[in-house]
């Protein structure tokens, strides 16, 4: 809830303040130079972070949660996740208007720039896989629970660096794709228990009535 929140209030100051104080200023001390290390590494981590890399890894991570983890539910999540903030983001991009830095004439890329795609879907993604895979598991342990958390923490950063440091966006469009994120991918696990529970219970009782007529 709190990272909706924040998402909101940062949205709606954003579309008020399109030119954000300090933005402008950390962009230019952490975008790097093409053809750099920094630039490839950076480059490398956007491909990954990309909307078709990012729907494989959901297709695949589904797969896996619903044949080993025999979770249908979280499948479903997994692979949501990543669709609906993705959708999410191309509408606020289109109601906000944000424009990219000038730094993206070296990535290339253009259009509008809040919150950061890459870095949405991204966060989406992992942030459901986290919920799936490790929180909602009881034979996991606190330790464990952490260092995933610390993990999948520290690859959303990196995806919002990568995207700064090509020169694609503001500092503040990324925060705005990681808190965008963030709320769908705890949402989406959320829901999809909720209606696979609420449709086996109505197969259920479907079940039972025919049983019961047929009697």
């Amino acid at each position: 809830m709190g990272c909706a929140i924040g998402f909101v209030v940062l949205t709606a100051y954003v579309w008020l303040h399109p030119v954000l104080v300090g933005d402008h200023a950390a962009g230019q001390r952490l975008v790097a130079d093409p053809g750099s290390v920094g630039w490839d590494i950076a480059a490398v981590v956007s491909f990954v972070a990309s909307g078709p890399v990012v729907a494989l890894c959901g297709v695949v991570g589904a797969a896996w949660t619903a044949w080993h983890l025999r979770r249908p539910a979280g499948a479903i999540a997994i692979v949501a996740a990543p669709a609906i903030a993705g959708m999410i983001e191309v509408v606020m991009k289109s109601l906000v208007g944000r424009a990219r830095p000038v730094t993206a004439v070296l990535s290339g890329e253009s259009g509008n720039g809040y919150p950061s795609g890459h870095v949405t879907g991204f966060t989406a993604l992992v942030v459901a896989v986290y919920v799936v895979w490790v929180l909602e598991r009881s034979d996991t342990t606190a330790a464990e629970r952490r260092c995933d958390g610390l993990l999948v923490g520290s690859l959303i950063v990196l995806v919002a660096w990568s995207r700064v440091a090509l020169g694609a966006h503001y500092v503040s469009d990324t925060v705005g794709g990681v808190l965008l994120g963030i709320s769908v991918g705890v949402l989406c696990p959320w829901l999809a228990d909720l209606g696979w529970q609420r449709w086996r219970g109505s197969s259920r009782f479907q079940g039972d009535r025919q049983a019961h007529a047929l009697r």
